[in-house]
């Protein structure tokens, strides 16, 4: 069965939920948003390691976060809350 993992990153959390092909939320996992970009990075790809251990399996990732992206340069450039993705 396929599964796949949505993370919402925010200014105050981080929250990882991984669902299964009827789109039901099987497990999630919020954390507080660290300050530095590296310490994001990390914690969002714990979570993701974490969600794929609880179903055995690889899954697809989706990525939410506030502000605007500039698609030409490849990098957000408003992000809210979250001033240390920018």
């Amino acid at each position: 069965m396929p599964h796949s993992i949505g993370l919402d990153i925010g200014g105050t959390k981080i929250a990882g939920a991984v669902y299964d092909s009827a789109r039901r939320e099987v497990h999630k996992i919020v954390q507080a948003t660290p300050v530095s970009y590296d310490e994001v990075i990390k914690l969002c790809a714990a979570i993701v390691t974490q969600l794929e251990q609880k179903t055995g399996e690889r899954a697809t990732v989706g990525v939410g976060l506030p502000g605007s992206i500039d698609r030409d340069a490849g990098v957000v450039i408003l992000a809210g809350k979250t001033p240390c993705l920018v």
